[in-house]
């Protein structure tokens, strides 16, 4: 066997150990929501009270991205033009 099987076969063997010691642990994962942060609703977390979140509600985002699309529009047609 050449050097390089050789060091691909060892290679593998490590990459093998690691992925099996890896399902160990996150099989030992607790199940606490708290650790779930990213399939919790946005709403858990932002007060929807802020002025913030107020000043978006009352935008019309469909404008918005009517005049953001049509300003895009207009500057990439100038910019492949030139």
């Amino acid at each position: 066997m050449n050097k390089f099987i050789k060091k691909a076969i060892f290679i593998c063997k490590k990459i093998d150990k690691f992925i099996k010691k890896l399902a160990k642990m996150v099989g030992k994962l607790e199940k606490n929501p708290q650790l779930d942060i990213f399939n919790t609703p946005l709403v858990q977390f932002i007060d929807l009270n802020r002025p913030i979140c107020i000043l978006a509600r009352k935008i019309d985002w469909e404008e918005v991205e009517r005049d953001f699309f049509r300003i895009l529009r207009l500057n990439w047609s100038a910019i492949n033009t030139n």
